[in-house]
């Protein structure tokens, strides 16, 4: 459904999914893989959605998720990112996160082409950490000021 989605929508390229097993963890799924489902299309080839790739995106995916909540808290203790990363020269490696200032982190090995790369985005924060429903929750973050947050990393 999420690949005919894209194909209906014009985006020329997938950079990250799930599994079908994976998601169908959450929620019901169609069993129908996206190659399958791209391959009655012209605008893809076989070639390019492989499962290889389709996970390494994925995991990417949960990486940069996994690094924006170190960057939400400002964690200051040394991490390392949820999946070993593809290298530029081949190969997957544990990516290590060390605090070198407030919302500022140097990355080991680097998995960007750039470096320092800042993001600046907007955040609200909760006060609260325990909520009795949803709503509650929903509630306080509505009412909670949006913020402009900026992160680095860096080789």
């Amino acid at each position: 459904m999420c690949m005919g989605a894209i194909l209906w929508a014009g985006i020329d390229r997938v950079v990250y999914g799930a599994t079908i097993e994976h998601a169908a963890r959450h929620c019901n799924q169609i069993y129908i893989s996206a190659s399958d489902f791209a391959g009655k299309s012209n605008e893809y080839s076989p070639e390019d959605i492989t499962e290889a790739r389709v996970a390494d995106n994925f995991h990417l995916l949960q990486a940069c998720d996994n690094l924006s909540l170190l960057t939400c808290v400002d964690y200051q203790s040394p991490a390392i990112l949820l999946h070993a990363l593809p290298m530029k020269n081949g190969g997957q490696q544990s990516v290590n996160v060390e605090h070198l200032g407030k919302r500022h982190f140097r990355l080991s090995p680097y998995p960007f082409a750039k470096s320092p790369l800042t993001i600046h985005f907007p955040a609200r924060f909760v006060q609260s950490s325990h909520f009795t429903s949803n709503e509650e929750l929903r509630v306080e973050f509505n009412d909670a000021a949006i913020e402009q947050l900026s992160v680095t990393v860096e080789e």
